[in-house]
């Protein structure tokens, strides 16, 4: 598993020249966000980018909470949402490389829940012919959704507070959570249809069983600390709750921004949720949706991947490996046009899915910026890393 050596505890910096950047070019971004945040349009923004290892632009604007005037600073801590895909994704292959899992392993070798799955039809449900696999969950083809979505299936999710992201899918724990979604049925037959889902938060629950560990531990482990992740975890401790973010929502209507304290999915008289809650230590460790963090976390892990599993003195993953998380698996199996659905829609032509990251497999088609082989994670709060491993970027 991952080199637990002394993490490096600053980061190596350069200037933006150096890492071939103008610097003129670069102050767009700062004006293009100001104007954004300036104009009510946005509560913050902030980045960070490194090349070759060395970090050569940050900034940060906004506020941390708009009510009493507390500014965004360099450490806030903000709810990562779905960037903890991408953080699951690694976990898979530290497994891997230990020899603990292979990703073509059947899911009900680990959780008997998954045996003898059913899929849900228009003529009602059906035996699933294909075992979930590994493989399946961290690129969203094992046949779960999310509540996201409308229909019959993703229906069932909320009734039964299934919704990755929210305070109400956090109160059981983890091995309660998976053992709920087992027992719905699937929304397509494994391996045929890319629908995103709650996919890792059941591979959270296998690197438990796989490691002996509650999740939250074994992330703090062999990813979190040998990389200097010091403020990336599962909760934020009470003593610095005054450094998190609040979310906000823009109102469709007036055009403004208003603190999001409950969330309601595309149903007429659906269930309400809330915002996922990172003041406890929740039952759940979700592996789809429940991390925060700062950026600074968020940057040492990007520079990790981009490093092909290295950060300074640390390894948490070898180079073959970081190479097998960045590889396209749905295109060749489903087709191009597989991915064109919610929450991507038109967005995902040149893509594809690695485990737990979206590929860039056609730049010149692929909406994201980034070359071929570039490949990121986000959430629906704003949160995204990106790696260009051509550009070191």
């Amino acid at each position: 598993m991952a080199t637990l050596l002394e993490p490096a505890v600053q980061l190596p910096t350069s200037n933006a020249r150096s890492a071939g950047f103008c610097p003129d070019a670069l102050g767009r971004i700062d004006r293009f966000y100001g104007e954004m945040v300036g104009g009510g349009l946005m509560p913050n923004m902030a980045y960070a980018l490194a090349r070759k290892g060395q970090v050569f632009a940050r900034g940060h604007m906004g506020w941390a909470d708009r009510e009493t005037g507390r500014p965004i600073e360099a450490d806030s801590i903000y709810r990562l949402l779905s960037l903890t895909k991408a953080y699951s994704g690694v976990a898979a292959m530290i497994l891997v490389e230990a020899g603990l899992i292979r990703v073509d392993d059947p899911v009900a070798d680990y959780i008997p829940a998954f045996a003898n799955m059913k899929v849900w039809t228009d003529t009602g449900l059906v035996p699933a012919r294909t075992a979930i696999t590994i493989d399946h969950l961290v690129t969203h083809m094992s046949g779960l959704t999310s509540g996201f979505f409308a229909g019959p299936v993703p229906d069932l999710y909320l009734a039964n507070g299934l919704q990755e992201g929210t305070r109400e899918a956090q109160q059981p724990t983890l091995a309660e959570y998976v053992d709920k979604l087992a027992s719905l049925p699937l929304i397509a037959e494994p391996g045929t249809a890319w629908n995103y889902s709650e996919g890792l938060a059941v591979l959270g629950r296998i690197v438990e069983i796989a490691s002996g560990m509650r999740y939250a531990d074994f992330l703090k482990t062999y990813l979190f600390d040998p990389i200097g992740a010091t403020d990336t975890g599962f909760f934020v401790p009470h003593d610095e709750q005054h450094r998190l973010v609040k979310l906000y929502a823009a109102q469709p209507f007036t055009g403004g921004l208003e603190e999001c304290t409950t969330m309601r999915f595309p149903r007429p008289g659906g269930p309400t949720f809330h915002p996922l809650d990172v003041t406890r230590q929740p039952g759940a460790d979700l592996g789809g949706a429940g991390l925060a963090g700062t950026v600074d976390d968020v940057l040492r892990f990007a520079m990790m991947l981009a490093g092909k599993g290295a950060l300074g003195e640390a390894r948490v993953l070898k180079p073959e490996s970081v190479a097998e998380l960045r590889r396209g698996r749905v295109i060749d199996r489903l087709g191009r046009h597989a991915m064109m659905k919610m929450p991507l829609d038109e967005r995902a032509i040149g893509l594809d899915m690695g485990m737990g990251v979206v590929v860039v497999r056609e730049p010149e088609l692929a909406s994201y910026a980034g070359g071929q082989g570039s490949f990121s994670f986000g959430g629906s709060a704003g949160t995204r890393f990106w790696v260009d491993p051509e550009l070191a970027l």
